[in-house]
């Protein structure tokens, strides 16, 4: 069935009957049938060549639905096919639910958004070293601002979780309750925020979060099957199934694998939840939020590029971000074996959702991207404002900056030498690095700001941080992430370092073998020179042991590193033994060191040298001895 077949079904969505001839005369570009049949041909090419299985797709205007169709597959092996009531797994898109959920409580004067979190939930316990001056409040969960980390890989596992149990709660962000920086200062997306946010509309209401959203958002929106769920939908609606981008059906333990409160709903339920954001927190006659409230769902306000009127970056449940031109509001979220986003322009009344239950990045990347251009036609771009500022003025923010807002500290020591950006003045604009390779151009909006290419508005802001050094704001969809200034010097002495030392350890996985083999030839059979590379060649060797194992779980890193098993016991075990045969080494090499010529004496000096640097910055960043799992 196309796009133009199914507009405004009669009893699916809208109550009464819309004929056919009323939308065809439309004069907005979203409803011309044409243009409609060009967008549907070229999704279904996107998920043909992207072997994605199937595809949800709504389109909305201020006027109400314009297409909700169901493309592909919702399970191949039952030949079955996705329907605009096709339940997906929606993951994090759920905190926009939440964010509307805790609006209302505040319309009815039960809660207010800056409430301390000590003071809303106490049982929950964080650790705030600012807390004197800066406590964690409640607005902080959901603009992500308050520090806090990501779920930990244990975490992650989301059996037997109830969303109104304080010790489900405190055994899912176990880890992850700590403040890394002041709240506030920075913003980096973290799982704990919505499901903190989830507890404390609980205990608001009485004790049972999903009953009071399901009476007071779900059904006013007319979302028949959104559920918080893990296992059912409140209707037993059809369930689509999840495909891994190589084709394999995603099995139940990975399916599992979603970190609560993990939205689920149809396209169709998407479509509603977006009439209402488009239409300013009215669905079909009936006022569900006020649009005060949506405005401050929508407008970022905690941090420190929000106060310097920076509009797009993390709102309040909800993501603001420039593209195509235009300043779109939504979310995106990838779970195993799915993906779904939701993308509207609150000025200009339209919005699209998209689900999916396969496909690779690049191909959800690719449909997003056609989905806002159809978005944005007939719409002319806010023209950008063009300024100059004198290069003296601009030099003084070029440097390197060091991600700070990492998602887990316990990769910083990996981070710290891969995220780094480079900022240069040139010509009258800057021109940033990424950490990709990538090189950004920003042109001056005031001194501070910035915009980039296309953008009208500013998504860059440089400010004073700790000790004064220079802090890096970043909301643009090619640079996100709080960064602060680094001497270049330490940058690169730091890398140099890094890159010889863990040169040198590995190569003792060559160098040892071939001289235990030149010793057999050459010293009558004895391993005279080789005993001396015995102890860097073990420690290289688990080394190398460790990162495989970390990098092979990659792909299912919550079952393998989220509970003990074989991967999580492999980097447990060469963390504690790596930097124990590091110290064995020279020791060795005292004891033989008179088998071995004065070249190779410095070789293998060099190599157990560089084998104590390396255990001495793991220790530093707390990875020796690392329980992935708990």
């Amino acid at each position: 069935m196309g796009l133009r077949a199914i507009f405004v079904s009669l009893a699916v969505l809208t109550p009464i009957i819309v004929p056919q001839a009323a939308w065809a005369s439309e004069t907005s570009p979203l409803r011309d049938p044409v243009r409609l049949e060009e967008l549907q041909r070229s999704l279904e090419d996107l998920r043909r060549l992207g072997r994605v299985p199937g595809l949800g797709v709504a389109i909305v205007d201020s006027e109400g639905p314009i297409a909700v169709e169901g493309m592909g597959f919702a399970d191949i092996a039952e030949n079955r096919g996705v329907e605009a009531g096709t339940v997906f797994a929606l993951g994090s898109l759920g905190q926009a639910a939440i964010a509307l959920a805790v609006l209302k409580l505040a319309e009815e004067e039960r809660v207010y958004l800056q409430v301390q979190l000590r003071e809303l939930i106490p049982e929950i316990d964080f650790h705030n070293p600012w807390d004197y001056r800066h406590p964690l409040r409640l607005d902080h969960l959901l603009e992500h601002s308050g520090g806090l980390e990501e779920i930990q890989p244990h975490g992650w596992r989301s059996e037997d979780f109830d969303l109104n149990d304080p010790v489900s709660v405190r055994r899912l962000t176990a880890g992850s309750r700590v403040a890394r920086w002041e709240p506030g200062a920075f913003s980096a997306p973290s799982g704990v925020g919505p499901a903190v946010a989830a507890y404390a509309i609980s205990r608001m209401v009485g004790g049972e979060f999903e009953r009071w959203v399901t009476d007071n958002l779900f059904e006013p929106l007319g979302m028949a099957t959104a559920s918080f769920g893990a296992d059912s939908t409140r209707d037993g609606g059809p369930k689509a199934r999840g495909y891994l981008p190589g084709g394999e059906p995603v099995s139940t333990r990975l399916a599992a694998e979603i970190p609560p409160p993990s939205l689920q709903a149809s396209v169709r339920d998407l479509a509603n939840l977006l009439e209402a954001l488009v239409q300013r927190g009215a669905f079909r006659g009936v006022r569900v939020v006020t649009e005060k409230s949506l405005e401050r769902m929508e407008t970022p306000s905690t941090t420190p590029s929000a106060r310097q009127a920076i509009q797009v970056g993390q709102g309040f449940g909800i993501r603001a971000r420039v593209s195509e031109g235009f300043l779109f509001h939504g979310l995106e979220s990838t779970v195993p074996g799915g993906w779904a986003a939701f993308a509207y322009l609150a000025a200009e009344g339209r919005g699209f959702a998209v689900v999916a239950n396969g496909g690779s990045r690049e191909t959800h990347r690719r449909v997003a991207v056609l989905l806002r251009r159809y978005l944005v036609q007939g719409l002319e771009p806010p023209r950008p404002l063009l300024l100059e500022f004198p290069v003296r003025r601009l030099a003084a923010l070029t440097g390197y900056y060091r991600l700070e807002t990492h998602r887990w500290e316990k990769l910083r020591f990996v981070d710290r030498v891969r995220q780094v950006v480079h900022v240069r003045s040139d010509a009258g604009k800057l021109t940033v690095t990424s950490p990709r390779g990538h090189e950004l151009r920003f042109f001056p909006v005031t001194d501070r700001r910035f915009r980039g290419e296309g953008e009208p508005l500013p998504t860059l802001l440089f400010a004073s941080g700790p000790q004064g050094r220079p802090v890096l704001y970043a909301n643009s969809d090619r640079l996100s992430g709080g960064f602060i200034w680094a001497s270049g010097v330490a940058i690169w002495l730091e890398r140099i370092l890094a890159a010889l030392c863990l040169g040198l350890v590995l190569s003792c996985l060559v160098s040892g073998p071939a001289r235990l083999a030149w010793d057999l030839t050459r010293s009558r059979g004895r391993p005279t020179g080789a005993l001396l590379l015995l102890g860097p060649f073990l420690a290289a060797a688990v080394l190398s042991l460790g990162g495989l194992a970390a990098l092979a779980s990659s792909e299912e890193w919550v079952g393998r590193l989220g509970r003990y098993t074989v991967w999580s016991g492999i980097i447990y075990v060469s963390s504690l033994l790596y930097p124990l045969l590091a110290g064995v080494s020279p020791v060795m090499l005292v004891g033989f060191r008179h088998r071995a010529g004065r070249g190779y004496l410095l070789y293998v000096s060099m190599v157990c040298m560089a084998g104590l640097v390396l255990a001495g910055y793991f220790t530093y960043w707390g990875v020796i001895g690392l329980r992935t799992w708990e």
